[in-house]
């Protein structure tokens, strides 16, 4: 329940449940005896298809509510295999923050299969720039009830698909977004900020493990243009410009980039330029 509800709500009894098994898990102390009590609620909407939600869920928040429920009773060992197979059977209906539950929760059963078709699903839908990735739902209608944004979708999909994987070839890009997405120096909601700050820390385990002690060099045609030491950890961006006059016309040079030493090295190359006479519409 809302504190100022009498209505039971399926989907924050399954956050806090999903909250409450995160603590349990880092061994704090939690009331086992509201657990199970929480846990018998969220198995009876599970299992009926006649749930009286409470609030105008559509289909979509319905399904995604459900996802949510099977991870966190799964967080519990509490499993439904049954349940599971038909979620995944209606994926095409999930929004894409319930299906990166569903995967979670298949990561958690141990099903290799859900797990690798539900992850290909998810990376068909990233939406990449030059410097940047992230999430986005086609169809968000109703999801405001259980508080959607974007930028909590992208963040979950980002700690899943590391989570699940060990890795994220996009990961830094989806980081990047994520830290623009910021209004002021916050996110938009402490929805936002607990799905943005997870997603973080399970990246920071992973990619950010050695502390950085190493040297970080750029070639040009085989020629030293910047050379950088980076000791322990600061957010200062070292810069090197180079004039476009000091390169050979009609050229094409080859950029070398070395590590020498432990740590990661991020790295960003741009070109700009202006045109010297106006040039034509194409269209």
């Amino acid at each position: 329940f809302w504190k100022d509800s009498y209505r039971p709500s399926p989907w924050l009894t399954a956050y806090v449940v999903y909250a409450l098994g995160k603590a349990h898990g880092k061994a704090y102390h939690v009331d086992q005896y509201m657990i199970n009590r929480a846990l018998e609620y969220l198995e009876s909407v599970l299992r009926r298809d006649n749930v009286d939600w409470e609030y105008p869920y559509n289909k979509n928040v319905q399904l995604t509510t459900k996802c949510f429920i099977l991870y966190s009773l799964a967080l519990w060992n509490k499993y439904d295999h049954g349940y599971m197979s038909r979620l995944f059977e209606k994926r095409d209906q999930i929004s894409l923050f319930g299906k990166t539950l569903l995967l979670k929760a298949a990561h958690i059963y141990d099903n290799s299969y859900y797990e690798k078709e539900l992850r290909r699903i998810l990376l068909n839908k990233i939406k990449m720039a030059p410097t940047t990735a992230h999430f986005e739902e086609k169809n968000a209608i109703g999801m405001a009830w259980i508080w959607h944004s974007n930028v909590r979708t992208t963040a979950l999909i980002l700690q899943a698909m590391i989570e699940t994987k060990g890795e994220f070839a996009n990961a830094e890009k989806i980081i990047k977004w994520l830290v623009n997405e910021r209004k002021g120096s916050r996110w938009r909601s402490t929805q936002e900020n607990i799905y943005v700050f997870d997603a973080l820390n399970t990246y920071f385990k992973v990619y950010e493990k050695q502390t950085p002690q190493f040297m970080a060099l750029i070639y040009l045609e085989n020629k030293e243009i910047v050379k950088e030491i980076f000791k322990g950890r600061d957010l200062q961006i070292r810069r090197q410009e180079l004039p476009i006059a000091d390169l050979e016309k009609g050229k094409q040079m080859s950029v070398n980039i070395e590590k020498r030493g432990d740590g990661r090295l991020y790295y960003g190359m741009r070109m700009l330029y202006a045109p010297k006479r106006e040039l034509k519409a194409k269209g």
